[in-house]
């Protein structure tokens, strides 16, 4: 039956390169939009300073060649270094780097304290249910 109802479609010839851009039109607007959210996902940490990386793999192989070397937090102490208390490094996404005890109290405490440190509710709720829940901050009261 299936191949009666092919014989009866005839496809001009110019339908197989309408489909081929038809396709690739689509897969590169995929992966517009998939840049472009991920730019606007994370448009604030842009602005952090940021170790130089390469410009496909981010900071990745740094990454890995400290971690197979045992040298991981050594990196990251070199880095604070270079940067100062508080930057990004970027893996697959990017990991914010607090490096000195002040900046953390400022950043996380304080956020929480006025509400400029939000965290989502699956992320409360994994918090939760590791450590039991935290009073300060979660619903912009103390």
């Amino acid at each position: 039956m299936f191949p009666k109802i092919a014989a009866q479609i005839n496809l001009s010839p110019s339908f197989s390169y309408l489909a081929t851009a038809l396709g690739i039109t689509t897969i590169a607007g995929i992966i517009v939009w998939r840049w472009w959210r991920h730019q606007n996902s994370y448009k604030s940490l842009y602005s952090l300073p940021s170790p130089s990386g390469h410009w496909l793999l981010k900071n990745t192989p740094q990454v890995l060649l400290a971690l197979k070397e045992k040298k991981y937090f050594q990196l990251l102490f070199n880095w604070a270094e270079q940067l100062g208390p508080i930057y990004v490094f970027w893996t697959n996404a990017p990991i914010l780097v607090l490096s000195k005890p002040k900046v953390i109290e400022e950043t996380i405490v304080n956020g929480m304290r006025d509400g400029s440190l939000v965290r989502s509710q699956r992320a409360r709720q994994a918090w939760n249910d590791i450590s039991g829940p935290i009073l300060l901050g979660q619903d912009s009261t103390e």
